[in-house]
């Protein structure tokens, strides 16, 4: 009995605490939500960069432009070159290929040696021929026997056959190098002994095939071409008309002409590039180095600097190679300053700069 009084009092005192506890712990939530709260703003970064994340863009510049200050210029290796203004003669690059002779010479052989097989037998003709005249008549003077004159219209009519017979060959020797060669050639080559064709067999002068494109002529009175190996215009030299060719390039299908051109540093089947001048005056414009010149998005392009510091890529169009360097008729004007080295690396800086930043709305 005394246990279970003492008991009860107790326990009642204990859900008092509890009580008052719960009550306490209901008046301070409030008070954690908001700090919890705070604690998730803090958490929010903030919408301005720091200074140590940001890059200055500097100061406006056009889509295809970038800017550099001194140091970055050094930095970097910049070299520029002042473009030069210049008239040229406006120029058609064609495809030209140094000639086998082998085929002509096997040819030539043929033809002089059917010639003179023809001669041989020409000249049999006309002894027979004489031969059987004579005896002919002697027969009418019975002299000779028939027998006699028999014998020697034979021997007249298979001299004739004879001489029928390598004329033929001979024509279809000839026939068969016009159809290859043309008759020009052929005349120089086969039926002469010309200065021109032993300058081309002691090799110091060699053979050239020019293929223009389709649909392209060889402009009127065109005498001399430029010929150069590996598109070096600056060494090209000079190769002279001789007539045109029978037959297309396997390469080209266009129209096809013979030149001859000196031999030196060139090589039976070589492949070689030539230069036919337009008629119609000078085209001006500005010399580009081929260092400067870089490609992007398929195209080629140049940087220029415009003012200090700041260097404007540019298109290269209505351009021709001019040996180590371009020839570029618009877009570009003499005086202009052009990045000869360093160009890739302003490319990369402009890319770099059109790329959105991380902390951009």
């Amino acid at each position: 009995m005394t246990r279970s009084a003492t008991s009860a009092p107790r326990r009642r005192r204990g859900e008092l605490a509890s009580a008052v506890l719960c009550l306490a712990l209901a008046a301070s939530m409030p008070t954690l939500a908001g700090a919890a709260a705070d604690d998730d703003r803090d958490e929010t970064p903030s919408a301005t960069p720091s200074a140590a994340v940001s890059r200055d863009p500097g100061p406006p510049a056009s889509p295809q432009s970038v800017q550099l200050t001194e140091a970055q210029r050094r930095t970097a290796g910049i070299a520029i070159i002042v473009a030069r203004r210049a008239e040229i003669q406006p120029e058609m690059a064609v495809l030209g290929k140094i000639v086998d002779l082998s085929p002509l010479l096997e040819l030539r052989a043929r033809y002089r040696a059917a010639l003179s097989e023809f001669k041989i037998a020409e000249a049999s003709s006309i002894l027979a021929r004489q031969n059987r005249d004579r005896l002919a008549k002697l027969n009418q003077e019975a002299i000779i026997a028939n027998k006699e004159l028999v014998r020697a219209d034979s021997e007249l009519t298979a001299a004739q056959v004879r001489s029928a017979t390598t004329r033929q060959r001979l024509g279809e020797i000839r026939e068969e190098a016009l159809h290859s060669w043309g008759p020009e050639l052929f005349r120089l080559a086969i039926e002469e002994d010309s200065e021109l064709w032993n300058r081309l067999l002691t090799r110091r002068e060699a053979l050239l095939l020019i293929a223009l494109p389709a649909n392209v002529e060889l402009p009127a009175g065109t005498r001399q071409v430029y010929v150069a190996r590996n598109r070096d215009r600056q060494h090209a030299v000079v190769a002279d008309f001789l007539a045109p060719a029978p037959n297309t390039d396997s390469v080209v299908q266009g129209e096809t002409y013979f030149f001859h051109v000196s031999a030196l540093r060139l090589r039976t089947g070589m492949r070689v590039d030539a230069w036919i001048a337009n008629r119609g005056g000078t085209a001006a414009g500005v010399f580009i180095p081929a260092s400067a010149v870089l490609w992007h998005g398929g195209s080629a392009w140049v940087y220029v600097e415009t003012q200090a510091g700041t260097f404007e890529r540019r298109p290269l169009r209505d351009a021709v190679e001019y040996g180590s360097d371009w020839f570029v008729r618009s877009g570009f004007k003499g005086g202009e300053h052009i990045v000869t080295i360093g160009g890739q690396l302003l490319l990369s800086e402009e890319m770099q700069r059109q790329i959105p930043r991380e902390d951009d709305d």
